[in-house]
């Protein structure tokens, strides 16, 4: 019995390393992008984390990484949440574009967990650095709650 679930686990593996292995980075960007847009968080979080776990290096990489942080927020698993924006914000480049919506999701979720200060921290640094960025509206909104 245990020899047969020995097998069977081992066959399991197998098919998945092969399955990784043959995984084409642009088709499983567009199966997270799809995700994202119908709000289906519980299936970015899979997909977004065989997405990185296959082809961590890829350029969609730091992508995935917000939307994965995003949708782990929106599942109320935002310790998690930081912790992939806390990874996604070493891996950026200085000029990266994605810096102001990485440093808007790192305050609200921190606000949520009652972080305060490290919200009013990131969301100070955004507005100083990225005064033209879309999410200066909410980030004044959000210094608001913070500061009730």
């Amino acid at each position: 019995m245990i020899r047969l679930l020995a097998l069977l686990v081992s066959g399991v593996l197998t098919a998945s390393l092969a399955w990784a292995e043959s995984f084409d980075p642009s088709s499983a960007y567009r199966a997270v992008l799809d995700a994202v847009v119908h709000e289906r968080h519980h299936a970015v979080v899979g997909l977004a984390e065989t997405f990185l776990a296959t082809h961590p290096q890829i350029d969609h990489a730091p992508q995935v990484r917000l939307w994965l942080s995003m949708s782990l927020g929106h599942l109320r698993r935002r310790a998690e949440a930081l912790k992939a924006l806390d990874r996604l914000k070493h891996q950026l480049d200085r000029d990266d574009p994605l810096w102001p919506d990485v440093l808007f999701w790192e305050g609200e979720l921190s606000r949520k967990i009652a972080q305060r200060l490290r919200a009013k921290l990131v969301w100070t640094q955004l507005l100083e650095q990225f005064p033209e960025s879309a999410w200066v509206p909410q980030t004044h909104m959000g210094l608001g709650l913070v500061y009730l």
